[in-house]
């Protein structure tokens, strides 16, 4: 590849790390859209389908003095919730996995990696890493639940778990365990950068989500006007297939836009490893050494 390689295990201060994130998608975003749009498509597909059925079903209440009525509303709406949970699940740990499998494969090869191969190398550790995002997810909850700030301070020290079970090929306690070590000291920045990189993807998503939803309300209220006496004329629009394709772009250019706070983690988890273990220097005196 012609442009100067992008070094990963390196130390980096605050700036250089955004500035790491910014360079490495401007440089590489042509390559990894088409593997995402692959995973995005169908799973925002399916969540918009799933998202139409659970609003629809919770909005239309009917006679829920009557228990039949309410367990068969109740079990609807449960299951849902479920499908859409699931979905959010399989993609959000393809989407880390895929990016990540990337960043990993231009590193070691400096070559891009097929749309199969990006898909094929990983897929072996997706049930574990489901696995870990909710055990993540359980462990801060209950912290959350104790006072709040456990679980805010949980949340950022876990995210690191992630990169660490992907790029290490770490099982899942060793991430857990590996979050708190490297961590140490750094709590501050990798919250920053991680609240800064997530504000800009979340503001950027809005190009996306606003237009997308005002045709959902719209279409919402268009119908309550046109039929006011029918209680259902809103819970009916909500389930209608404007309201799913709604959802599914609106989802689309989310995932695009979370592609910052994600490659921005990658590059903190790659600083504070540098530091503790001087991973990328190792590499570099080796590579000195092999010089004949």
């Amino acid at each position: 590849m012609s442009d100067q390689k992008i070094e990963l295990y390196k130390i980096r201060d605050f700036g250089q790390k955004i500035n790491a994130t910014i360079v490495y998608i401007r440089r590489y975003i042509k390559h990894l859209i088409v593997p995402v749009l692959l995973l995005i498509l169908p799973a925002a597909l399916l969540a918009g389908f799933f998202i139409k059925d659970y609003m629809a079903t919770a909005m239309s209440f009917g006679a829920m003095d009557d228990p039949e009525v309410f367990n068969s509303w109740f079990s609807e709406v449960l299951v849902s919730y479920l499908g859409m949970m699931l979905v959010s699940l399989i993609a959000g740990a393809l989407f880390f996995m895929i990016i990540y499998e990337f960043m990993t494969y231009v590193s070691k090869e400096d070559t891009i990696p097929t749309v199969g191969k990006l898909y094929s190398e990983p897929l072996g550790r997706l049930p574990g890493l489901m696995g870990l995002f909710l055990i993540i997810g359980i462990i801060s909850t209950m912290g959350f639940f104790f006072f709040i700030i456990p679980g805010f301070y949980l949340a950022i020290v876990l995210s690191l778990a992630t990169p660490i079970y992907l790029f290490e090929k770490a099982s899942i306690g060793a991430s857990i365990s590996k979050s708190f070590k490297i961590i140490k000291g750094k709590w501050w920045s990798t919250f920053g950068i991680l609240m800064i990189t997530t504000i800009i993807a979340g503001a950027v998503s809005y190009i996306f989500i606003l237009p997308s939803y005002a045709l959902m309300f719209w279409e919402a209220f268009t119908s309550a006007a046109q039929n006011p006496e029918d209680p259902e004329a809103i819970a009916q629009a909500f389930g209608g297939w404007t309201f799913a394709l709604g959802v599914t772009l609106a989802m689309i250019g989310t995932y695009i836009c979370y592609i910052i706070p994600i490659i921005a983690l990658a590059f903190q988890y790659f600083n504070l490893v540098e530091r503790h273990e001087g991973r990328g220097l190792k590499q570099e005196i080796a590579n000195f050494e092999n010089i004949k």
